[in-house]
C-alpha cells in the first residue's frame, strides 16, 4: 500500500514539475490552424509578419500558411470539406465567395461577433463599417465570412480639366447625376478636328455602372435569382448611363496591354471612378497630376450607392479548430492592427477608427476622407451563385444597350436568358 502511495506521489510530482517548466506544457497544447491564401509578393510578406506577431502573442496557436491560387480556392475547398480535410481558415473573393455560401460551406460567424460584443466590448464590433460586414452575409443574415480587404469606388477628378472648362469642382454634398453628366460632356472635346475625341469626360474602365441602379432604388436580382431590372428605377439608371455613350463622353476600352486609367493619368480624362488604391499609383508618377476625389453622385431618388469588391476570410464547415481560427481573425482585425495597416498609402480601412488614421496621411488627394463617407453607403454585390459569370453577362447586356445595338427590352430579355442559363 505504501509503495502504491509513493508511486502516486511520484507521478503527481512529475505532472507538477512539467507544468513548472516554462514552455513545456504549452508545447504539448499547441493548436495548428491551417490557413489557405492566395497572397503573393509584398502582400504575402506583410501577412507572414502579422502571423509572427500573432504567434508571439498567442504561443498556443501556430498558423500553417498554405498558398493556393486565386482561381483554385473556390474549386478545391468544396472537395476538401466533402473529404473531411477542410482547412481552418481560407481567404475568399467577392467574385466567387457566395458560391461557397450557397452550398453552406462555412461556419456562421455571428455567435463569435455576439460573444465579442459581450465579453470584449473594447474590440468594438460596431467600429467596423457596416457595408464591410453586410457584403459577407447571406440573404438570411448569416455571416459567412469576415471582411479582410475592401475595394470601393470614389470618383477621382482632374482639377486642370475642370479649370480649363470653367467648371466648379464637385461638391460632396450636392453633386448629382445631372452634374456628372453635364460636366463630362463639357470636358469632352475633339481638339484637332479629325472627328475623333481627344478629351473625354469620364473613363468607364473600373466603373461598376450597375451601382447606379442600386442608388436609384432598383435591384439587379430578385431573391430567387431572377432579373429584377424590369422597373422604372432600373431603366432610368440604364438610360442615364447611355447618355454618356451617346455624347461620346466615355473613354472606353483601350487595349489588353494598357491600363484603362492611362488616359486619366496623362490628363486626357476628367473623371475616373476607381478605388483608393489609385491615389497611391497617381502619387508615384513622375509627372504629377493635379487631382482630387469625390463620392458617388446623388441619384434622382436622392440616394448614393457604391458596390464593394474585395476579399474575406471564412472558417469552412468541418474546420477542426474554428475557435483558434476566430482568435486569429480577431487579432488581424483589431483596432491596433488595422490602425497600423491604415498607415500604408492606398489602404482602404475596414474600421472607422482606422479610417481616422488612413485619411490623415498628407499625400494627395486632399479630400481622401470622402472614402469614409462612401463606406457608409457601400453595399455588397448581388448575392447570387456564379456572380462573376452573371456580372459578365450584365456588362454584355449593358454594352448592347448603351451602344444602341439593342433596345432596353431586348437587353433585359438577353440578360434574363443568360441568367437562367448560368444558374440552371
Amino acid at each position: 500500500m505504501r509503495r502504491y502511495a509513493v508511486l502516486v506521489v511520484f507521478v503527481l510530482g512529475l505532472v507538477v514539475f512539467a507544468g513548472a517548466i516554462p514552455g513545456l506544457a504549452a508545447q504539448q497544447q499547441v493548436t495548428t490552424v491551417e490557413f489557405w491564401t492566395w497572397a503573393q509578393g509584398d502582400e504575402l510578406k506583410q501577412l507572414t509578419e502579422r502571423i509572427k506577431q500573432f504567434e508571439r502573442a498567442n504561443p498556443d496557436i501556430k498558423i500553417n500558411l498554405v498558398t493556393v491560387g486565386w482561381t483554385e480556392i473556390g474549386t478545391k475547398l468544396p472537395v476538401a470539406v466533402a473529404g473531411g480535410t477542410a482547412p481552418d481558415l481560407v481567404t475568399i473573393s467577392s467574385y466567387w465567395g457566395y458560391d461557397l455560401a450557397v452550398n453552406k460551406l462555412y461556419v456562421d460567424l455571428r455567435p463569435y461577433l455576439e460573444r465579442e460584443r459581450k465579453q470584449d466590448p473594447a474590440w468594438d464590433v460596431d467600429d467596423i463599417f457596416p457595408g464591410a460586414l453586410t457584403m459577407w452575409q447571406t440573404t438570411e443574415g448569416e455571416q459567412f465570412a469576415f471582411p479582410d480587404s475592401l475595394d470601393i469606388q470614389g470618383i477621382f477628378y482632374n482639377k486642370d480639366r475642370y479649370d480649363e472648362t470653367g467648371l466648379r469642382y464637385p461638391d460632396d454634398k450636392t453633386w448629382d447625376w445631372n452634374d456628372m453628366l453635364t460636366e463630362s460632356i463639357k470636358m469632352t472635346a475633339d481638339l484637332n478636328g479629325d472627328g475623333q475625341m481627344d478629351r473625354w469626360g469620364i473613363s468607364d474602365y473600373y466603373f461598376n455602372w450597375y451601382q447606379l441602379v442600386l442608388a436609384n432604388g432598383g435591384q439587379i436580382l430578385t431573391k430567387d435569382f431572377k432579373n429584377a431590372m424590369n422597373t422604372p428605377a432600373a431603366r432610368q439608371a440604364w438610360e442615364y448611363w447611355k447618355k454618356f455613350h451617346d455624347a461620346k463622353a466615355i473613354r472606353g476600352w483601350i487595349s489588353s496591354t494598357v491600363h484603362g486609367d492611362a488616359s486619366f493619368r496623362v490628363g486626357h480624362v476628367g473623371l475616373q471612378p476607381a478605388g483608393y488604391w489609385l491615389a497611391l499609383q497617381l502619387n508615384g508618377m513622375q509627372q504629377k497630376l493635379n487631382y482630387d476625389v469625390t463620392g458617388m453622385p446623388l441619384s434622382p431618388a436622392g440616394k448614393r450607392a457604391a458596390v464593394a469588391d474585395g476579399s474575406g476570410v471564412m472558417i469552412p464547415a468541418g474546420a477542426k479548430h474554428p475557435d483558434a481560427a476566430w482568435r486569429f481573425i480577431k487579432f488581424m482585425h483589431s483596432k491596433e492592427i488595422l490602425a497600423e495597416a491604415a498607415k500604408q498609402p492606398g489602404a482602404m480601412p475596414l474600421r472607422r477608427s482606422s479610417a481616422a488614421v488612413a485619411f490623415r496621411i498628407p499625400d494627395p488627394p486632399k479630400n481622401k476622407a470622402i472614402f469614409a463617407q462612401i463606406l457608409e453607403y457601400t453595399v455588397g454585390n448581388p448575392r447570387t451563385p456564379k456572380w462573376s459569370q452573371v456580372r459578365t453577362q450584365l456588362f454584355r447586356a449593358g454594352s448592347q444597350f448603351f451602344t444602341g445595338a439593342k433596345s432596353y427590352e431586348q437587353a433585359m430579355e438577353y440578360f434574363s436568358d443568360q441568367l437562367a442559363a448560368i444558374l440552371k
